[in-house]
């Protein structure tokens, strides 16, 4: 049962969002410490490295436009023991509820949808860990879909569609979700990181900013690493 709780803790917390639950992003655990999951400066010299190595032009420098583009870049860079994201530009992570690794929102959002704007909504992104338990990943899939189905019968979702991420398999989904009167969409994907590993990265918004945000969350999954 340990699966499909956690699959209801991001089902709950991520994909349908409430009031509370951006509270406590937004402002939530002020003890915490500030700097978990936050890189290093050797992180973002290795982050930084790694794309200059791969943009195919020397966009970033050593002098003073490098350092520059890294202070820019510290605060929507995630690393851990585990996996590093870049979030997109200006996007801040945040300390995230139990069950997931990593969040980041758009913090300077302005929103224009009256719904969403009630509940203070702001676009984020999410990541978790989880395990297939002998599923396999067809199954999985559909054991995703069935449990969002299960806790709002407004989810539909596309028929997806597979990728790579990190040079791994993976699947994208997009889900359309109403909740408290709010059009929601969400990009999911699901990376098949070994014989039971996966994880599973949560984009959200509201319908109306989908053509903005979409590329913006198909290039934060492409900036996923796994360690």
């Amino acid at each position: 049962m340990k699966n499909k709780t956690l699959i209801y803790t991001v089902v709950l917390s991520v994909i349908i969002l409430g009031a509370g639950i951006w509270i406590y992003f937004a402002w939530g655990n002020k003890t915490a410490d500030n700097n978990a999951g936050r890189e290093t400066d050797a992180d973002i010299e290795s982050i930084t490295e790694d794309e200059k190595s791969t943009s195919g032009e020397n966009e970033f420098s050593d002098n003073e436009d490098g350092e520059k583009y890294k202070e820019e870049r510290r605060e929507n860079i995630w690393v851990d023991d585990n996996f590093s994201i870049i979030f997109p530009q200006n996007w801040e992570a945040r300390p995230a509820p139990m069950g997931i690794s990593a969040i980041a929102v758009n913090a300077n959002e302005e929103i224009t949808n009256p719904e969403a704007k009630k509940i203070n909504f702001q676009s984020y992104i999410a990541v978790t860990y989880d395990t297939l338990q002998g599923r396999s990943q067809e199954e999985y899939i559909q054991y995703t879909k069935d449990s969002l189905k299960e806790l709002s019968l407004t989810a539909m979702f596309d028929e997806g569609k597979q990728i790579l991420i990190d040079g791994k398999n993976a699947q994208a989904i997009e889900i359309g979700i109403n909740q408290k009167g709010i059009d929601f969409k969400t990009l999911v994907i699901l990376v098949w990181a070994g014989e039971e590993d996966v994880w599973y990265l949560s984009c959200n918004t509201t319908k109306d900013k989908w053509v903005e945000y979409e590329p913006l969350f198909y290039e934060a999954a492409n900036n996923f690493r796994i360690k």
